[in-house]
């Protein structure tokens, strides 16, 4: 008799704000953290506190914003927007 587990699994969205040159200290000291998770159901709260609480240990908790996952990818994404055109911008 086989016995079948049905485990839930949530996902998150973590995205790194890293430059090149400067990941370790971005890592170690970052301006801020995005947690993009199910903010709506308990399983959801339960995944994204459990990331917060690994980020806790070396980061306060005033530099961690909670999203939702889609809007946590679009952030980076608009990030490095802004990024690529300030660095056209000053090419001119």
């Amino acid at each position: 008799m086989f016995l079948f587990l049905c485990a839930r699994a949530q996902i998150l969205s973590n995205p790194e704000f890293l430059a090149e040159g400067s990941a370790v200290n971005d890592l170690l000291c970052p301006e801020r953290v995005l947690i993009g998770g199910d903010c709506q159901t308990p399983e959801g709260l339960s995944a994204i506190n459990a990331l917060k609480e690994i980020y806790t240990r070396w980061i306060p908790e005033e530099k961690m914003v909670v999203t939702n996952t889609w809007s946590s990818e679009l952030s980076k994404l608009v990030c490095f927007m802004l990024m690529f055109v300030s660095v056209i911008v000053a090419d001119f």
